[in-house]
């Protein structure tokens, strides 16, 4: 039972989609419809700049704290139940249930299931991301870089359950990042100081 609950909790809090409500209430505009299309704070800092961008960013990741914390911490759940919680919120935002209405990529909601459960990796690799984020301009190559260097450093040091969660997500990072992977290679990728006319 707490594993469900944990699946639950963490995929009905994930499934909140802060950019489209954001852009909905505040622009009157869908944000499905502007730029890249994709829902998270890169294309909302694309498309109406910073302030909305960082309100989404903050929100997407308290969607990865919140269960987290919830399970691990509240409802004290085994480690593998609170895993589950951290992974569905990231699956909620990627593949949202309400509206079925497309999900982010499941960066920063991911970024607050790590700060709970790996934090010192997690700050890394958040130095990683900045640094090539402000070097390269690239959204996309910063994401994948902060990814693998949370896995690896999840392997230096952090037990093997939290390594092998972080290596399932910098996984699940590729695989959203598909798209953006073959713009990079056909050089139509975008980078986050073009903004969206």
């Amino acid at each position: 039972m707490s594993y469900l609950i944990s699946c639950l909790l963490g995929y009905a809090i994930g499934s909140i989609t802060f950019a489209l409500l954001i852009c909905r209430f505040v622009f009157d505009t869908d944000i499905h419809q502007k730029g890249s299309g994709n829902p998270g704070a890169t294309n909302v800092y694309r498309c109406f700049g910073w302030k909305p961008a960082l309100a989404v960013l903050i929100l997407d990741i308290l969607k990865g704290v919140i269960p987290t914390v919830i399970i691990g911490f509240v409802f004290d759940f085994s480690q593998l139940a609170t895993f589950c919680a951290g992974g569905f919120s990231i699956l909620g935002h990627i593949f949202p249930v309400f509206g079925l209405v497309k999900g982010g990529k499941g960066v920063a909601t991911a970024a607050g299931v790590f700060l709970v459960l790996a934090p010192v990796p997690l700050a890394i690799s958040f130095i990683v991301y900045l640094a090539i984020l402000f070097s390269l301009k690239f959204g996309s190559v910063a994401s994948l870089s902060a990814g693998i260097c949370l896995s690896v450093c999840s392997w230096l040091l952090e037990e093997p359950p939290v390594f092998y969660f972080s290596l399932i997500f910098t996984c699940l990072v590729f695989i959203t990042h598909r798209r953006n992977i073959h713009d990079l290679i056909v050089g139509r990728e975008g980078r986050i100081n073009e903004r969206e006319k």
